[in-house]
């Protein structure tokens, strides 16, 4: 206001002269304005405290309170314009952000908040662009380079987003937010014991980092209890996050409580709109199957649900497919899984095009360089895992041709020492597999292969979901999990000719390669010497013992009622299952489904075995046994390198497909098909009682596995079979 003159005429249009009228209130008002403006510090450290407790509308009241006296005041806007935007009022106050940045150009604070709300917009490119503008004018502020890491992040630069974060850590050692964000990084990029140490000390400086429970709960592989605790404490911290109950569900689903699985879905539905849930409980299926009744229900209920999500055209988010379809069970049910596999592929495609990207060099004409390139890809390559036991050798064989050039292609964190030992003709040569879906398609692609084999399809979202880009000319799958895909671009299965049916090809979306001796590759293991009793190995006396030493969930409940003959018929057998390490509720389901099945008269004489983990001790209690029991519709597979090397007999009924058909291909190589390969239930519970009855018959089938066996290691045969489909295929131009 301009100063009058005390002999002025008063402004208020009075007669008066200023002094006379209105100057000594005026006076007043100055004073208590100036009063006031020297609250203004104190309301503005009030507003910021409310903001950092969450009291939107008391920082709001604080912030108001300046802007009545001093309606410019750029950190009150700044601060209304944060408060606004986490109300929802989003483009009214990016729009005041930026007039400040305008206005204040120097201001970092202002400019790192644009960046904040053009990240939370999803304008990334722009929000970089603040970011870095803020970081040019203040290089070492530990919140820009977080935030900034974060917007790199979510543009799959994560390996700039780390060297931002770890510049953070130098400048602010206790910052706990960005220990967490640095993980979720190095997870993606599939350093997972770097990112679970970087867990473990947000937690150490924060122990409510919400963010580092749940991605230490990914992280834990082995204790499957304190993975569910860990995520369930950073819901309890942060239950509006859908990512988290999709965990949840995983998890409850791998330990069998399906129930605690669907109100894990149900929750993270009421919070979040989260498409991968629906796709989920479209597929979620028990571990361990119910009756055949239930089995069929729970298949019924897939495809209805499956053609309600394609109805709806419900779509993924992003490239985001880590947890994706379900559909790893469905191989165990004993049916043709063709249809339903194309039909969950149709899906997948449909609600997430991204899966169908191409590699720039198959669109690309071939230049015939001297060796083919090949790329073997398994989650599951470490030499411990069936898949790494099945095929390791055959990796090896092919690597030291020098036909070819081939990549391991894993998620395996496998140090130099594994490499060596379980792959030593490939020099150490492999890829990491990211896990997030562009960036993993990128990483393969940048090979440039000829062929790319999957080792396995269907035990894990993330190599399902990079089988349907086309990032080799040739594109094909063996048996690890012995079930079809239905994924459009993969080109072949590659099977045995003795194992197949000739109607084979209906079971495969696949082209179906019948190789004449089976591609798998087992090394014969060491052989223990058989020193302890039956007793000292937690086995019954006295008594004929017939192991099914296979995984639970490959119990079908056709196997149900031969479990129930063979006790009827043997008033001296015991039928023993062996434990699931960490998950003891399999055991619990399975024999509430023995209760249902299998007679009063015998239950009593099923039982189980602790889990097993010494390879010595399993294989004396296998040859303990007086039979080996190949269960119904997905049958022995690695289990067999150890019962063979001990000659025990064992028993199989052939089904209608590969994964049911393993041990009459075992009894083929072995020439024991007419002793041990059954014609139906009956002729199969007749066998096995005979062995286990007999000791004479059972000695001599021993005797000759033990003379046979030979043939069922080091499967030069088998890998002669690859070699030649790998180098004589033809490799095709895809547009």
């Amino acid at each position: 206001m301009d100063t009058v003159d005390k002999n002025a005429p008063c402004p208020c249009g009075s007669t008066k002269k200023y002094k006379h009228c209105c100057m000594r209130k005026d006076q007043q008002a100055a004073q208590q304005r100036q009063q006031q403006l020297r609250l203004v510090p104190s309301w503005l450290q009030l507003g910021l405290q409310a903001l950092q407790s969450n009291q939107l509308a008391h920082a709001q009241a604080q912030y108001k309170q300046v802007l009545s006296l001093a309606p410019d005041h750029p950190e009150a806007l700044h601060w209304l314009s944060v408060i606004s935007f986490q109300r929802g009022d989003k483009e009214a106050a990016l729009e005041q952000i930026a007039r400040l940045v305008a206005s204040h150009p120097g201001n970092t604070l202002y400019l790192s908040s644009k960046a904040n709300m053009l990240k939370e917009l999803g304008r990334y490119e722009e929000a970089i662009a603040a970011y870095e503008s803020s970081l040019q004018l203040k290089p070492n502020a530990p919140d820009v380079l977080n935030n900034y890491g974060t917007a790199l992040a979510i543009q799959m630069k994560h390996g700039n987003a780390v060297a931002n974060y770890r510049k953070a850590i130098a400048l602010a050692p206790t910052y706990a937010d960005v220990y967490s964000n640095l993980a979720v990084s190095l997870e993606v990029q599939g350093h997972e014991e770097e990112a679970k140490s970087q867990y473990l000390t947000a937690l150490r400086l924060n122990s409510n980092q919400s963010y580092a429970l749940a991605g230490l709960s990914r992280l834990e592989h082995e204790n499957h209890t304190l993975a569910v605790q860990l995520v369930e404490k950073a819901l309890q911290l942060n239950p509006n996050i859908g990512l988290w109950w999709m965990q949840l569900a995983r998890l409850e689903t791998a330990q069998g409580k399906i129930s605690k699985a669907r109100a894990a879905i149900s929750n993270g539905l009421a919070v979040e709109d989260f498409p991968e849930l629906k796709i989920f409980d479209a597929t979620l299926l028990p571990c361990i199957m119910g009756t055949n009744e239930e089995v069929m229900a729970s298949r019924a209920e897939i495809e209805i649900k499956l053609d309600r999500l394609i109805r709806d055209k419900v779509k993924f988010r992003d490239n985001f497919t880590e947890f994706a379809s379900n559909n790893f069970y469905l191989a165990y049910h004993g049916q043709n899984d063709r249809a339903l596999q194309m039909r969950l592929a149709q899906f997948h495609v449909q609600a997430l095009p991204q899966l169908q990207y191409i590699a720039p060099h198959c669109q690309r004409r071939l230049n015939h360089h001297k060796k083919r390139k090949i790329g073997f890809v398994s989650l599951y390559s470490r030499a411990s895992h069936s898949v790494g036991a099945s095929f390791a050798g055959i990796l090896n064989a092919i690597a030291a041709d020098e036909r070819f050039e081939v990549t391991l292609i894993t998620g395996d964190s496998l140090t130099d020492e594994q490499m060596d030992h379980a792959y030593p003709a490939m020099d150490r040569k492999r890829v990491l597999l990211p896990k997030k879906l562009a960036l993993a398609q990128q990483a393969v692609a940048a090979l440039e292969l000829d062929v790319i084999v999957y080792l396995d399809i269907g035990m894990n979202a993330e190599t399902y979901s990079l089988a349907f880009a086309r990032l080799a000319r040739v594109q094909c799958v063996l048996g690890g999990h012995p079930v079809t895909t239905g994924i459009p671009a993969m080109d072949y299965f590659l099977s045995a000719e003795t194992i197949e049916l000739p109607e084979a090809q209906d079971h495969y979306s696949e082209r179906l390669i019948r190789l004449e001796h089976g591609a798998f590759f087992f090394r014969r293991p060491e052989v223990p010497v058989f020193n302890k009793s039956r007793t000292a190995l937690n086995l019954p006396e006295r008594v004929h013992i017939y192991l099914c030493p296979m995984t639970l969930f490959k119990l079908h409940p056709d196997f149900d009622a031969a479990v129930d003959a063979i006790l009827y018929k043997d008033k001296e057998g015991v039928v023993l299952f062996v434990e699931t390490p960490g998950r003891p509720l399999y055991q619990e389901l399975l024999e509430k489904r023995f209760d249902r099945t299998i007679s009063p008269e015998v239950r009593n004489r099923v039982k189980f075995l602790p889990w097993i983990s010494e390879k010595a001790d399993f294989m004396r209690v296998l040859e303990a046994s007086d039979v080996i029991l190949d269960p119904f519709h997905f049958g022995i597979g690695t289990t067999a390198i150890w019962t063979t090397a001990v000659g025990t007999p064992f028993v199989t009924l052939p089904s209608k497909y590969m994964r049911g058909r393993v041990g009459f291909f075992y009894c083929k190589m072995l020439g024991l098909e007419n002793e041990c390969v059954a014609t139906d239930r009956d002729d199969y519970v007749r066998k096995a009682v005979a062995f286990a009855e007999n000791p004479a018959c059972r000695a001599n089938i021993k005797a000759r596995i033990l003379a046979a066996n030979n043939v069922f290691y080091e499967n030069q045969q088998g890998v002669e079979d690859v070699k030649n489909f790998l180098a004589n295929c033809d490799l095709p131009v895809w547009n």
